[in-house]
């Protein structure tokens, strides 16, 4: 397999948007340039029942199913990651631990549940739709700590629990089903000791790119940005001051749209360096390491996408992995 990151010892600086890697398969040997959207749309893939909502029909359904299982053979079996289901009720503090909050080009994304206090809700606390997927395996975290370095690295991942939540620009939502007030991911998400943080993003990002390689997408990977370390006061600067590739705190996984000549994000893997366990108060009980984490995102909708983009809707042009 052929790693993206190189590890060499020498640190050097890194711009927000910089190509890291590109893949094998060079875009100009796509076929299909047509309009994704429009073609799934009309081929009843997908229907949108409401500005920024969608629901996916049976061959869309089958090919983020499709994605799941990929995920699942390439990521979690092969790295030991243990499958688990989070809630998407998040509590006010663990966004707020995650800094969103705080962010006003963030907090206009949050959506907000007020129980009824009429009602039988009245006990309850304030709740956010979850727009990360991963704050409930902190939360877990943080009841457990402080928590073995024996035991670590813990990694976990997460597809079952369902929709994310996110207000998104109506100028966004209104290009296609790529972009929704609710998309549905696969997370992968890691804590331990930072060299097994470093170690779990890399192998992460590269099986994720294995797999993107097998199915003969055009990708690359950027230097991305990211909420998870820029108010971190050690970190928080680290692209500027200077670091190893395994070092980027936020590396992008983008695809290749021919019909618009544009790359957009699917996915990515977060280096959060000891930011987050920090603000949950995550600590090990037999070690003085600092406790770091991180995560590997994998966008569905977007995946779907780009998947439709470079292919098209017309299965007998489909990798056999979709086609079985």
């Amino acid at each position: 397999m052929r790693e993206f990151l190189d590890l060499r010892e020498t640190a050097e600086s890194y711009a927000e948007g910089q190509v890291l890697s590109t893949s094998n398969k060079v875009k100009e040997s796509i076929t299909y340039s047509g309009n994704a959207v429009e073609d799934a749309k009309n081929r009843k893939f997908l229907q949108e029942i409401s500005e920024g909502q969608w629901i996916y029909l049976g061959e869309a359904a089958h090919c983020v199913k499709t994605f799941q299982d990929l995920l699942r053979k390439y990521v979690a079996d092969e790295l030991d990651y243990q499958e688990w289901i989070f809630p998407r009720l998040q509590r006010t503090e663990s966004i707020r631990n995650f800094g969103w909050e705080a962010r006003e080009n963030l907090r206009g994304e949050l959506m907000r549940v007020v129980p009824n206090m009429m009602e039988r809700g009245a006990h309850l606390p304030e709740f956010y739709l979850d727009p990360l997927q991963c704050p409930s395996f902190y939360r877990y975290m943080s009841l457990n700590s402080p928590i073995s370095s024996q035991e670590s690295p813990y990694k976990v991942f997460e597809v079952l629990g369902g929709w994310t939540y996110r207000n998104e620009q109506p100028e966004r939502i209104k290009n296609g089903f790529q972009t929704g007030l609710e998309f549905i991911g696969a997370e992968m998400v890691f804590m331990g000791k930072p060299e097994d943080a470093l170690e779990i993003r890399k192998n992460s990002l590269n099986q994720v790119i294995k797999m993107l390689d097998d199915l003969g997408i055009v990708w690359r990977t950027v230097v991305g940005s990211s909420c998870c370390h820029s108010d971190s006061a050690k970190y928080g600067n680290i692209l500027q001051q200077g670091c190893k590739p395994d070092e980027i705190p936020t590396i992008d996984i983008e695809c290749y749209i021919p019909h618009t000549g544009e790359w957009i994000e699917i996915g990515g893997g977060d280096l959060a360096f000891d930011r987050l366990t920090s603000k949950f108060g995550i600590t090990f009980n037999d070690s003085d390491d600092e406790v770091w984490s991180g995560c590997q995102g994998f966008g569905f909708g977007r995946a779907l996408y780009v998947f439709l983009s470079q292919y098209g809707c017309e299965r007998v042009h489909w990798p056999d992995e979709f086609t079985h």
